[in-house]
């Protein structure tokens, strides 16, 4: 028998995966939706949708979304909330003082290898943070591009330190998240839910955002390492 249960298709950031997996599942129970959700890198997911990917909602950067709205592809974009660069060692390191930037500074310059994101928000904000920090040349070497979650290259012993947002981090089993980097530094990105405007499932779709910006879906995004709008 064929399955005619609903499914909506929600191409999304990995800075929500967390929040994502319990407001997904209360989505589904309360509406009997499904969700087939692509988690990705931000700049990787708005790349993809540009060049034509689509589905029903999208959970990305409030900026890519106002960039996707303004293209026509994108509309009722709604802020969901807000993610911070934060750092994370192995389980039992030294846990590095990040309080100040004289001491994140410090951290960076003792540490022996520094796991950032290939094209995720974080991975460029962190790129571009070395360069202000004039930080770039001493860390080259240091410095281990990946894909995906840098804490998983802590738990494969490919880096003894990773920088990502902490609600991506948190998603890791196996590390020890320290928290966000100085506010001095910068790194806060606010993310947003927005409708594709030629979506087929548009009710549902609305109902899902609603949810991820309700009242209720606060205390689970800050449990995930989220700061609520």
């Amino acid at each position: 028998m064929r399955d005619t249960t609903p499914t909506l298709r929600v191409v999304s950031t990995l800075a929500v995966k967390g929040a994502m997996g319990e407001l997904g599942a209360r989505f589904t129970g309360e509406t009997g939706v499904r969700l087939d959700i692509d988690y990705g890198p931000t700049q990787a997911q708005i790349s993809a949708i540009k060049d034509g990917a689509r589905g029903d909602v999208v959970v990305l950067t409030h900026a890519g979304c106002e960039d996707l709205a303004a293209a026509g592809i994108l509309e009722r974009t709604v802020d969901i909330a807000i993610s911070h660069v934060g750092l994370a060692v192995r389980p039992g390191a030294p846990r590095p003082d990040i309080s100040t930037m004289t001491a994140f500074r410090q951290a960076l310059l003792d540490a022996h290898s520094i796991a950032r994101s290939r094209v995720g928000a974080s991975g460029l904000f962190f790129g571009d943070l070395l360069e202000r920090m004039g930080l770039a040349e001493a860390l080259a070497g240091k410095v281990k591009i990946v894909n995906g979650f840098t804490g998983e290259a802590i738990v494969r012993g490919e880096a003894e330190m990773a920088v990502q947002q902490v609600s991506e981090l948190m998603v890791v089993p196996g590390i020890d998240v320290i928290g966000r980097i100085p506010k001095e530094a910068g790194g806060s990105t606010l993310f947003s839910a927005a409708l594709f405007a030629d979506g087929k499932a548009k009710d549902h779709a609305a109902r899902l955002i609603d949810l991820l910006a309700s009242q209720a879906a606060k205390s689970v995004l800050a449990a995930t390492g989220l700061e609520p709008r």
